[in-house]
């Protein structure tokens, strides 16, 4: 069927709190059939997945493959996806599509991406194609296909704000964060590292960095300085800042502790 847990025509219209246990492999194989591929085919507007992890998953579908979730209208957040998502179109780590109206937020994908070298497009480390929103949430696993791969989604029509992605990109006209940039939507407060992606741009499309800036990994690693470049970013409650051989990492799931001192007045 079309995923694990796909309710009717609408899908997943339910809530579901996976207190942050995880599902460990996760098997799904469409071949290059059908849309809407993930443990969750389709979550409808009204959804909510919260807390819910997936390691070491392994999902192949046509279009809006995701591990998680296919095709989201609902809200997705404090959810991490590993392990290895392939598809032709709109294929991302965590969720396939994120349509208008869809929301996903403090969440990360690990997982690798890929898709056939003469055929896939808009893929991306944390998600194929977006058209919602997406905020604060990151994607380290490597893209490949044969054109429009991002980092951290291969298509955007949305808004994207406080996301980062550090996976290898290879494909024509990607970038990376975003493979192919609509006009009219928005990206800000975001990073890449330009040597482990491999890209020099942002956008593949437009080979334009607006919203966006991409940093070595020694800069991206480095606390002071990327708590510097990255002042929306909140570090006293969400994010955990980097360190010398780490990336940011969220605190709900890291064992980093970071203090912060409170001005001190004479």
């Amino acid at each position: 069927g079309a995923g694990v847990a796909a309710n009717g025509g609408n899908g997943f219209t339910g809530s579901l709190d996976g207190r942050d246990h995880m599902i460990n492999g996760l098997r799904i194989n469409r071949g290059s059939n059908g849309f809407g591929y993930g443990l969750f085919g389709v979550v409808g507007a009204g959804g909510l997945l919260t807390a819910i992890g997936l390691d070491a998953a392994n999902v192949t579908g046509g279009g809006d493959v995701g591990a998680l979730v296919g095709r989201n209208a609902g809200t997705v957040r404090f959810a991490r996806v590993g392990g290895s998502v392939t598809g032709l179109t709109a294929t991302g780590g965590l969720v396939g599509t994120n349509l208008a109206g869809g929301t996903i937020t403090d969440s990360y994908s690990i997982a690798t991406v890929s898709g056939p070298l003469q055929q896939a497009s808009n893929l991306g480390g944390f998600v194929g194609e977006n058209y919602g929103g997406i905020a604060r949430a990151y994607a380290r696993g490597a893209v490949s296909g044969f054109i429009y791969a991002g980092g951290f989604a291969g298509r955007n029509a949305g808004a994207i704000d406080q996301v980062y992605a550090t996976g290898q990109v290879t494909g024509g006209n990607s970038g990376g964060l975003i493979g192919f940039s609509d006009s009219g939507s928005s990206l800000s407060n975001s990073f890449w590292d330009t040597a482990a992606t491999g890209q020099g741009f942002a956008r593949g499309s437009t080979s334009s960095n607006a919203g966006a800036q991409g940093l070595t990994t020694a800069q991206f690693q480095d606390s002071q300085a990327f708590a510097t470049l990255a002042r929306a970013w909140n570090f006293r409650t969400v994010w955990a800042p980097p360190s010398a051989g780490y990336y940011p990492e969220f605190y709900r799931w890291s064992r980093v502790l970071t203090i912060i001192p409170d001005a001190v007045s004479r």
